[in-house]
């Protein structure tokens, strides 16, 4: 469910790799540096496409009210990106932000732009959280991911091997994960992994404060 932009509360872009993030906002023109302190480094090389395999995109269509906005789609797409704007950036970035900003409608826009398409050659997947999503709809979002990238695999029928088997699958291709609207902090685990780039929504400071590491 996409979240209609609002003028009154402002939202947090964290790239979770390091110390510096950026603040984007209804009204904030500008991509402001701030400091976040409370995650950690999560650098690594990018793993090399895989051209060969199967390439899934799930992520939503924008919807007819979107307007674009270009100034915080251009922050949240160089912090996905290396810096030759051309290769996926290994870690974790966070829109952070209070209900009704447009978290997801951003989420989405960045997944429809051209450069995260080209550089996320072998897909996007985007897996959709909500404040009732338990654990066993966790296993479930897993279970569907794999299936996603490989059809012939059969998804185990527990959380931990099934996380498991989602890592292995992923090892090696340049997909873009996009946790949308987690409020679990502790189902991060399951999805997170320092060899993938993982974009995630949410309005919880819990989510925010746990999602590098």
């Amino acid at each position: 469910m996409s979240d209609r932009p609002s003028s009154d509360e402002p939202a947090h872009l964290v790239d979770t790799r390091g110390s510096q993030g950026v603040q984007i906002g209804e009204h904030n023109k500008q991509v402001n540096k701030f400091i976040q302190t409370n995650v950690e480094t999560l650098i690594v090389q990018a793993p090399p496409n895989a051209g060969d395999m199967s390439t899934p995109f799930t992520a939503p269509g924008l919807p007819p009210h979107f307007v674009p906005r270009p100034n915080e789609l251009e922050g949240i797409v160089e912090h996905l990106l290396d810096a030759s704007g051309t290769r996926p950036r290994p870690g974790v970035v966070v829109v952070h932000g209070g209900a009704g900003f447009g978290k997801t409608t951003m989420a989405a826009a960045v997944c429809h732009d051209e450069r995260i398409r080209a550089a996320f050659g072998d897909g996007v997947l985007w897996l959709q959280f909500a404040e009732t999503t338990t654990r066993d709809g966790a296993l479930a979002l897993l279970q569907i991911q794999i299936s996603l990238l490989d059809p012939q695999a059969h998804a185990a029928n527990d959380i931990s091997p099934a996380s498991a088997q989602f890592r292995a699958l992923l090892a090696g291709r340049a997909v873009l994960i996009v946790l949308d609207d987690v409020w679990s902090h502790n189902l991060l685990r399951y999805f997170i992994d320092v060899d993938t780039t993982c974009l995630i929504t949410t309005r919880l400071e819990a989510v925010l404060s746990r999602a590098g590491g």
